[in-house]
């Protein structure tokens, strides 16, 4: 059993180091994506530091931006080029996650469930019937008085639109763990091109892209909708793990949480990080 991991990121590349420890297999595949915004710094660090890992390595940055396509062309690109490699199941993370169960005991797992696609699913036209439109983006110049740089010249203008004929929406959550049959599947058949069409100019694409396409597929009776994910949403933000939440972590089913600040909760992640190099929970 061996494991690919797609890992993006964009700051904080002490916390993206502990993270990748934390993963690391000989046996596993990494490639990670650096935001092509991001400081020149976090690029050469991160770099360097991958640099004595053979089985890691960098690909090709590309500007991420919230709400548009950008998510999923990297997912996408991400699975192709991991395809010229020998694994089973893509995973994929960000550099402020953090694992919670050791790799032998995912790779243990997933030996025991071969096949499967662990994507959270859900019916979006029953769960989120205002939803069941989508949102394209327009662009256009704002005129004042006062000059703007370029990037403050456009906005996006939400613009009302039915979905694909004939084709239930799905949505869930942006993180997966997928086999690798089905990887091939989405990054690389023609049947998907509509799909593509479709979702490059709707919002967060990525909440809905790969979880309509699985459920149109020959994958669908392959979905277990838990994507083996902890994330806590309080009010509607993404929460960030403090110390405090400890034993919730430890007790999880979940394989990853997300998300972790390394100003935050160093000492936690020193906890963490030593309960998965020992097998044991500290209290």
């Amino acid at each position: 059993m061996k494991l690919a991991y797609l890992i993006t990121a964009y700051k904080q590349p002490a916390l993206f180091k502990r993270v990748f420890e934390a993963i690391y297999d000989p046996e596993n595949h990494y490639l990670v994506h650096i935001d092509k915004k991001s400081p020149a710094e976090v690029h050469g660090e991160i770099g360097s530091f991958l640099a004595d890992y053979p089985n890691a390595r960098l690909m090709e940055s590309s500007n991420w931006v919230y709400g548009g396509y950008s998510a999923v062309e990297i997912q996408l690109r991400g699975m192709n080029e991991l395809l010229a490699l020998d694994w089973d199941y893509f995973i994929n993370l960000t550099g402020q996650d953090f694992p919670l169960k050791t790799q032998a005991e995912i790779k243990a797992f997933l030996a025991d469930h071969p096949g499967r696609n662990f994507i959270q699913v859900r019916d979006q036209r029953r769960e989120w019937p205002q939803s069941c439109f989508r949102i394209k983006w327009r662009f256009v110049e704002l005129r004042g008085r006062v000059p703007l740089p370029p990037r403050k010249r456009v906005i996006p203008i939400p613009i009302p639109t039915r979905f694909m004929e004939g084709i239930t929406p799905y949505a869930g959550s942006t993180w997966f763990i997928l086999s690798r049959e089905f990887c091939q599947y989405v990054s690389r058949d023609e049947s998907i091109e509509k799909y593509k069409s479709f979702y490059r100019h709707t919002y967060i694409p990525e909440e809905g892209f790969f979880q309509t396409i699985i459920m149109h597929s020959s994958f669908r009776e392959t979905v277990v909708s838990d994507n083996k994910r902890l994330i806590m949403w309080p009010g509607g933000r993404i929460h960030t793990f403090n110390a405090g939440d400890y034993s919730s972590l430890v007790e999880s089913d979940a394989f990853f949480a997300r998300k972790f600040d390394e100003s935050i909760n160093h000492e936690m992640l020193n906890r963490l990080t030593e309960r998965l190099r020992t097998g044991t929970v500290t209290k």
